[in-house]
């Protein structure tokens, strides 16, 4: 679910290049290519026309970011809101309409609603009620699908919901701030998400695994099941089973050759067999898990290793 705001390129200026994009938003920062990628100069060059859109931000502030995107034939720029947001990604948004609207000298946007606002008048928006609209659709989907989680992305990391955690967030004293709070928390925790991998045994068996690295604070699913970036590549119902693969490091941590596997053991194991005190949960589905030394690590691995 999302919502769109248009604002008409009027003086048929060319598309904006991505690094144009970032100087006009000040503090904004884009998403959509990692910082460190070596094409990072190129993209940043490129004219916002040549992507279908790109996700952007603001560092501590967004939790799941917007889009934006050029529309060459018609010559406008859309600004799409995912619902529901954060009250700070809202903010970031109503600041970017109107930078990117003096940058334009174009005093008139309008929604896919056909709902006109001018530079003026865009915080007038009710994002509120669009919040509170979202927060409720999540619900609905979670009784409608009769799943235990419903899940929303952000700009870092995903956001499950279950009926625990929507339940929390309805009778606090302001759901639309705890819910905002919540999910903007969750992209800034300074920890390791770990990225799930799959394999083939010696059967043919499709097998799904996460690393865990010594003295690492990572993030893992309570409850591991295909990530929706890896729909096309597998389905929940392919993959057999889930392992954990340990990784301890002897020597130096900053070289990279100190890392060393150890193993691997079952990953439904792992969780019932990791003390209490060493994981909390975030959200619905996803724990935190805080930093194994070398000897839990080893302990774990000789108790549970096969």
């Amino acid at each position: 679910m999302s919502i769109s705001f248009f604002i008409k390129n009027l003086k048929n200026k060319e598309s904006i290049t991505i690094e144009k994009v970032l100087e006009i938003g000040e503090t904004i920062s884009q998403y959509t290519l990692d910082e460190a990628d070596e094409n990072i100069e190129k993209f940043l060059n490129e004219k916002l026309e040549n992507f279908e859109c790109i996700l952007l931000g603001e560092e501590e502030k967004s939790a799941r970011g917007f889009e934006l995107s050029y529309n060459k034939e018609n010559k406008y720029y859309g600004i799409r809101v995912f619902t529901p947001c954060s009250i700070g990604d809202w903010e970031v948004v109503f600041d970017f309409i109107e930078k990117l609207g003096k940058f334009l000298e174009n005093n008139k946007i309008v929604n896919e609603h056909g709902e006109d606002y001018t530079l003026e008048t865009i915080r007038t928006y009710p994002y509120i009620e669009d919040i509170e609209y979202g927060i409720q659709s999540i619900e609905d989907n979670l009784k409608e699908k009769g799943s235990e989680i419903s899940k929303i992305y952000g700009i870092y990391r995903p956001i499950s919901f279950n009926n625990e955690l929507l339940n929390d967030i309805k009778n606090s004293k302001n759901s639309v701030e705890t819910f905002s709070k919540i999910i903007t928390e969750i992209q800034y925790i300074d920890a390791f998400s770990a990225n799930q991998r799959f394999y083939k045994n010696n059967n043919e068996e499709i097998f799904g695994a996460y690393t865990l690295t010594e003295s690492v604070r990572t993030i893992l699913p309570f409850k591991p099941s295909v990530e929706y970036e890896n729909f096309d590549i597998v389905k929940n119902e392919d993959v057999k089973f889930w392992r954990l693969i340990f990784v301890i490091i002897n020597g130096n941590p900053d070289d990279e050759n100190s890392y060393e596997m150890l193993g691997d053991i079952d990953y439904t194991k792992f969780i019932q067999n990791l003390s209490k005190d060493k994981y909390s949960f975030i959200d619905g589905e996803y724990i935190l898990v805080e930093p194994l030394e070398k000897n839990e690590i080893e302990k774990l691995y000789k108790l549970l290793g096969e």
